[in-house]
């Protein structure tokens, strides 16, 4: 019942906030009917993972989607470099007029940029670490192979491509626990080739701009990383300082932008799907949302799905859409032993 409380609190906000100068019924409306409709996705979620072999259907269904993104990536990446993808949208750096295109392909000063069927690589990635995570889970959950080593090649390739280093870092973190939660061989092996593989690209690109960049990002000079990082809580601590109520959901950047008078950030969105919820639906709103998620951080079989949802969250803000509603159930139901055939627990929804 969770997130029933969790959307009733919030429109009750929202609302309380329609007079503000900022707030726009559309955005409201538009956002509401989101998460009504994932709620209902939310609720339906529990009758469809009845049974493990339901649980293995939609986890193996999971691996599918992933190569499947992955070899649509390699495709696009050699039909570009090719010069036989005329379908395909290049964006020049610094370039937003075409964000919202499909097959975007972002040139950037040092390397070209792709990310599949999504609008942009760092929404292949999200994408693709919430997916990873959840079928690293269930493997380690259940025991089993739905990854072989062959698709990891072509997953890591893919994902290679996106120059996401948030992306790559998030699957890089679960790989690590996969090795690490495996039997003595699976370490050592992790282990050697990560000591093997870390040096070898180094060595092979010196000079490389994305070595530069994880330099940067580790000196603390990288622009982007430090707006996903620590303007997303200044931008909390400005709506908070402002309005405990948050912006109302929908509001979140016309909020922002009304309440940042210094004029300190060039990118409105919040970057970051925790603290959306903080500044979209308030102190209470926020609080109440993170329940499930410190639920996860005390019980062993769901702490990789909190790793997964953190690392997305801290990747993305888009937090109401209906796929993250998805992801965010399938974090705890793929891993809900069931109490029968005939009923299942509603706990988080």
């Amino acid at each position: 019942m969770i997130f029933v409380i969790w959307v009733l609190v919030s429109f009750i906000s929202s609302l309380s906030l329609m007079y503000e100068g900022y707030f726009t019924v559309t955005g409201f409306f538009g956002t509401a009917i989101r998460i009504l409709v994932s709620l209902s996705l939310m609720l339906c979620l529990p009758l469809w993972l009845r049974t493990e072999k339901n649980k293995f259907a939609v986890a193996n269904s999971l691996s599918s989607v992933v190569i499947f993104h992955s070899f649509v990536q390699l495709l696009f990446v050699a039909l570009f470099y090719l010069n036989k993808a005329p379908f395909l949208n290049l964006v020049p750096h610094g370039d937003q007029s075409n964000r919202q295109h499909w097959l975007n392909i972002y040139d950037y000063t040092f390397y070209t940029r792709f990310g599949g069927v999504f609008e942009e690589p760092s929404w292949y990635s999200w994408f693709m670490v919430a997916c990873l995570g959840l079928i690293i889970a269930y493997e380690i959950h259940n025991k089993v192979t739905l990854i072989t080593k062959k698709k990891w090649l072509v997953i890591l390739l893919a994902l290679f491509f996106t120059y996401s280093i948030a992306g790559i870092a998030s699957v890089c973190i679960l790989l690590a626990y996969k090795v690490l939660s495996g039997n003595g061989k699976a370490k050592l092996q992790g282990v050697v080739l990560a000591s093997i593989s870390i040096p070898t690209i180094v060595l092979l690109n010196p000079d490389s701009a994305l070595l530069n960049r994880i330099i940067g990002i580790l000196s603390g000079n990288d622009g982007s990383s430090n707006t996903r990082i620590f303007d997303a809580f200044s931008k909390l601590k400005v709506i908070l300082s402002n309005n405990l109520s948050g912006t109302g959901i929908g509001n979140s950047l016309e909020g922002i932008l009304y309440y940042d008078h210094a004029q300190q950030f060039n990118i409105t969105s919040t970057q970051n799907g925790y603290v959306e919820a903080f500044v979209s639906t308030g102190l209470i709103g926020g609080a109440i949302f993170m329940v499930p998620f410190i639920y996860f951080m005390f019980e062993k079989k769901y702490r990789l799905s909190l790793i997964t949802m953190t690392l997305v969250f801290f990747t993305t803000s888009a937090l109401f859409i209906v796929v993250m509603w998805f992801f965010m159930s399938l974090s705890y139901y793929l891993y809900k032993k069931p109490r029968n055939e005939k009923k299942s627990s509603s706990a988080l929804t």
